[in-house]
């Protein structure tokens, strides 16, 4: 929990309502707030008792304070007096078992808590009509860090037990993606099927429900999916369903603690939705495509799980198949449509010879003429781009079925290395920086590819394809190629200071929408089509990031004094 603001400064007498009689003469008043009585430290913050008087004079907080935040006791109150909430908080967090009470004055709810997450017994006598037994009136269960675990009972009001459920040990993260239910592979239904029988016989009933689920996605069906959720989750009614799952969706839940959601009786779809989202941000892509494609079958009429949908197809590499859902999508939601479009546009270009798409063009003066790093030392970074674009090549085929070669896929630059792969490292140096005084600088030539989704593989690989191939054209060449000999063009100097113009712009986008350039009147630029100043805010990095490696290798190019296009000191704008 934040720490509680500092104490307010009062409102001026004028401003106050009139002091109920049920508030002390020592409460001031707070704006926003109410009456309040509280101790404070010598820097204004709570520190002790706090108290809290609505306008209308009704007591509404009493707590205990300690560095700003709440510590021991709390209780909370109605508008009409009675007693609403009570427990103890640790260090700003519940912490201990906290009661609940509804306005009649009824207790209603027990729940332990420790560090801020439900753990231990919890009992719900309020739960009549959420349900779709109307005889049910009682939820007891056990929690353990928001997960719900062990057994759970659904009770009639007097006590007699209806439904009775067994959600086995808690889960955690960790274990759930070394589940064969989340697997990140494609199989046939009948082998989701057995996974999901042996999770249920072994009382693990979470991830019966996920591999049943990848079941579901692969013959179209959900008749399976259903049976077996029916036996292990909380029977919710359609209403409460639904706002349990969007409240764990909608928040920053863990994978395994959705999970719990989904054996809690929240609705399928839009948790399958955010466990899919989940998976394919941790590389999990094709786990998170059967999970999706699930969701879509439960809730066919639910289109925005298309966007979703889309996203995921592009993590596996398939944009046509996500453009289809965009195009579905277009009617209702146009600007959904159109930013999946150019998503799709700038993550899978073709990989030819960028500098030949247009001509440089610079509104910045005093520009470098020619390169001035000697032809041997352009070779040796000119095989480290090549090496690195070979392992980003790798690493891309990685996410491909054998023989795939999809327009997409960066071209194969290994005949450029005859000799292998150049060594990459990293290591610390001391240069000179502009007034001649002695920096240290980092360079790091190095790749870290493992655990790198597609999407991150691609950004990645335009990068440096931009570095490279703008080298190449900086060195006279029409193609990429070992320079032997470095002939530049004569609009050399343009393309210099057009990397470091583009890095500037598309990095005042990203940080103030474009307000310094607008000030500044610097001429903005067309990326994939999409002017600079109308690219949507999630793709702006991607060509800051690209510019960013152009601009850096060109100051290497036309500086003696650096020594690598990788030191960390080259990408300012």
């Amino acid at each position: 929990m934040a720490d509680a603001p500092a104490r307010p400064k009062t409102v001026p007498p004028k401003a106050h309502p009139e002091r109920p009689a049920m508030v002390p003469d020592e409460a001031e008043y707070q704006a926003g707030t109410g009456w309040v009585v509280a101790s404070v430290d010598e820097k204004g913050r709570r520190d002790g008792l706090w108290q809290c008087w609505g306008d209308d004079g009704q007591l509404k907080e009493t707590a205990e304070y300690r560095d700003n935040v709440r510590n021991d006791a709390a209780t909370f109150f109605h508008p009409n007096g009675k007693k609403a909430e009570e427990g103890l908080f640790a260090r700003g967090e519940r912490d201990g078992v906290w009661r609940t009470w509804d306005p009649s004055g009824r207790l209603v709810r027990e729940v332990a808590w420790r560090s801020g997450a439900r753990h231990g017994p919890a009992v719900d006598h309020a739960v009549t009509g959420q349900y779709q037994d109307p005889d049910i009136a009682i939820e007891r269960g056990t929690f353990e860090d928001d997960h719900a675990c062990g057994a759970w009972s659904l009770l009639d009001s007097q006590s007699k037990t209806v439904v009775r459920r067994d959600f086995g040990p808690r889960l955690d993260d960790e274990t759930l993606l070394g589940s064969p239910a989340l697997a990140d592979e494609g199989r046939p239904a009948e082998d989701w099927l057995l996974v999901g029988e042996e999770s249920h016989e072994g009382h693990r009933p979470g991830e019966a429900l996920l591999a049943i689920a990848r079941a579901t996605a692969c013959p179209g069906s959900v008749k399976s999916f259903l049976d077996i959720k029916s036996d292990i989750v909380l029977p919710r009614s359609d209403e409460h369903a639904a706002a349990v799952a969007q409240e764990m969706a909608e928040g920053e839940a863990s994978l395994s603690v959705l999970v719990s959601g989904l054996l809690q009786g929240g609705a399928p779809a839009p948790l399958l939705r955010a466990m899919a989202v989940r998976l394919d941000q941790q590389g999990r892509s094709r786990a998170a495509l059967d999970l999706i494609n699930a969701a879509i079958l439960l809730e066919p009429e639910a289109e925005e799980l298309l966007f979703t949908r889309s996203l995921v197809l592009m993590s596996l590499g398939l944009p046509d198949l996500a453009l289809e859902d965009a195009r579905l999508r277009e009617a209702c939601e146009p600007e959904e449509s159109r930013f999946l479009a150019a998503y799709a546009k700038a993550l899978f270009p073709r990989f030819d010879f960028w500098p030949a798409r247009e001509k440089p063009k610079t509104d910045y003066e005093g520009l470098p003429e020619a390169p001035v790093q000697p032809p041997a030392k352009v070779r040796a970074v000119f095989l480290k781009y090549v090496t690195r674009l070979t392992a980003l090549r790798q690493a891309q085929l990685a996410w491909l079925n054998p023989g795939i070669a999809p327009d997409w896929l960066l071209p194969d630059l290994s005949k450029l290395l005859p000799r292998g792969p150049v060594k990459l490292q990293r290591f610390d140096l001391e240069l000179e920086n502009e007034e001649g005084e002695r920096v240290e600088v980092s360079i790091d030539e190095r790749l870290d590819l493992p655990g790198l989704g597609l999407p991150d593989l691609m950004r990645l690989a335009r990068a440096d394809w931009t570095a490279l191939t703008w080298l190449c054209w900086a060195c006279g060449l029409e193609e990429v190629a070992l320079p032997r000999v470095l002939t530049p063009p004569p609009d050399f100097g343009q393309a210099a200071g057009m990397a470091v113009q583009r890095l500037w712009r598309a990095r005042d986008r990203r940080l103030t929408g474009g307000t310094m350039a607008r000030r500044e009147k610097v001429s903005g630029f067309t990326w994939e089509d999409t002017e600079i100043d109308q690219l949507h805010p999630e793709l702006v990095s991607m060509p800051e990031n690209e510019y960013a490696e152009m601009a850096a290798m060109f100051r290497w190019l036309t500086e003696a004094r650096h020594e690598s296009p990788w030191q960390d000191n080259l990408r300012e704008s």
